[in-house]
């Protein structure tokens, strides 16, 4: 039965770079902006104990930030950003209602990933980023009424860690990460975590997920909160905090083209000591242009093919496969054939083409003759015969 491989659906979901450890191509790229607006529903002290935001109390932030991703080699990318905050609050002092807002630039990050070559079981990469934050802030007495509002922390930034994907064979996957992370020089060191089972269909992706700071209690102040040196952030415990840790489930939802993605993503922050509980939403859109993709140089069109087989046996110089589909099935002398990954998960990688040179009643022989990707076509490869 004749149908057609719709080859831009089946290679954009992991080609997007949608795994923690999935890196860019040499001389592939990806540029994107990502939306983040958080709205505080309750904060929470130092001690655990929740507050409950007095009426006419608010506190919403809206970060945007610019990233751009570069592969320098094959396994090794460079990534790059800039954020920028635009916040919106109202406290209460002495009764009166104070209300501040501001935008400005606050974070600039440089970072690398190097992304090791996937064997059967687990992909791993490695992360590495550093920043700094774009302001300088001003100390508040906390008595007396604020007269302007810092909008991040100060100093430097740094994190280092692992990532880890486990796929399956529906195509799905399960990605997650743990960084050790420095936040700030006035914070506590802490462990940042991810973890999140994704669902991949032809040109969307739905998961959920788990994102959880703890920290390692390496604040100063830890036992005397109240001699810490104190910043206006309006009515929040985001910033400036003492051994913040947080938990926030959350859902994710991307759509997926041939060169671009969009993503949305809703985070309930529901438990956690010096920090906020509210929602977060999140919308990204991204651009990429990997020049290693297989998609994008050779199978830009749908490509229709009549036979399905799969390769039996590879000839010594690995210059001519046998698969399993001959005269019968109605191979003849001449047809084009195109091998994938045997993977499920990964059959939209191209990996060689060929030529059909003698057929049999139920088999077939096929002289290779180009490359596509360094992986090498092995029995279980995926063999897709092109009509005649």
């Amino acid at each position: 039965m004749k149908w057609i491989i719709l080859l831009f659906m089946s290679t954009s979901l992991h080609a997007q770079v949608l795994p923690f450890t999935n890196t860019l191509n040499k001389g592939g790229s990806e540029f994107g902006f990502y939306f983040n607006y958080f709205t505080t529903a309750k904060r929470i002290d130092s001690e655990g104990e929740v507050i409950t935001l007095e009426d006419g109390e608010s506190y919403q932030e809206l970060r945007s930030t610019f990233v751009g991703r570069y592969g320098l080699v094959d396994n090794l990318e460079i990534s790059f950003g800039l954020e920028g905050k635009t916040v919106q609050t109202t406290s209460i002092f002495e009764d009166e209602e104070v209300s501040f807002s501001g935008t400005n630039g606050t974070f600039a990050f440089l970072g690398l990933e190097y992304s090791f070559d996937k064997t059967d079981g687990p992909k791993y990469s490695i992360e590495g980023v550093t920043g700094q934050y774009l302001n300088s802030n001003s100390e508040y007495d906390g008595e007396s009424e604020p007269d302007n509002i810092n909008l991040s922390e100060q100093g430097n930034y740094i994190h280092a860690g692992l990532n880890m994907t486990l796929f399956t064979e529906a195509n799905n996957f399960f990605s997650g990460k743990v960084l050790y992370r420095n936040p700030a020089p006035e914070l506590s060191s802490e462990i940042y975590a991810k973890a999140e089972y994704l669902l991949g269909f032809n040109n969307f992706a739905f998961g959920i997920g788990i994102e959880n700071v703890s920290s390692l209690n390496q604040d100063p102040y830890t036992d005397d909160p109240e001699n810490k040196e104190q910043y206006y952030f309006g009515a929040t415990n985001l910033y400036n905090s003492i051994n913040r840790a947080w938990t926030a489930p959350y859902l994710r939802l991307v759509t997926i083209g041939q060169k671009w993605r969009v993503g949305f993503n809703y985070f309930k922050v529901n438990s956690g000591v010096s920090t906020d509980l509210g929602d977060r939403f999140s919308v990204s859109i991204v651009r990429r242009s990997d020049k290693d993709n297989t998609f994008t140089k050779i199978n830009n069109r749908f490509k229709q093919y009549s036979i399905e087989g799969v390769v039996t046996k590879v000839s010594q110089k690995q210059n001519a496969v046998v698969v399993d589909k001959g005269a019968v099935d109605g191979v003849k002398k001449g047809m084009r054939v195109d091998f994938y990954l045997s993977n499920f998960l990964e059959s939209n990688e191209l990996i060689a083409s060929g030529v059909v040179v003698k057929t049999i009643a139920s088999k077939s022989i096929i002289s290779l003759r180009k490359r596509y990707s360094k992986k090498r076509v092995e029995d279980g490869s995926l063999a897709m015969i092109e009509e005649f």
